[in-house]
């Protein structure tokens, strides 16, 4: 589940993504484009990744994704 600010059907902006085993994506997503043509979302920004016990599974700091 993603909820948050879509562009294009992308993150950008704040948001957070859900997954199917209970982790936690959230923070500022901004679009990167890939070598292929292809957009996806990455951090950009303050982020932190959680699991389904709430427990930080990466740190938690500012990410600049290129």
């Amino acid at each position: 589940m993603v909820e948050g600010e879509l562009t294009n059907g992308l993150l950008k902006g704040y948001g957070r993504k859900l997954n199917s085993k209970g982790e936690c994506k959230v923070g500022f997503w901004d679009t990167l484009k890939t070598g292929s043509g292809n957009e996806i979302s990455v951090p950009h920004g303050k982020w932190a990744w959680y699991t389904k016990d709430g427990k930080l599974k990466v740190p938690e700091n500012y990410y600049i994704c290129k």
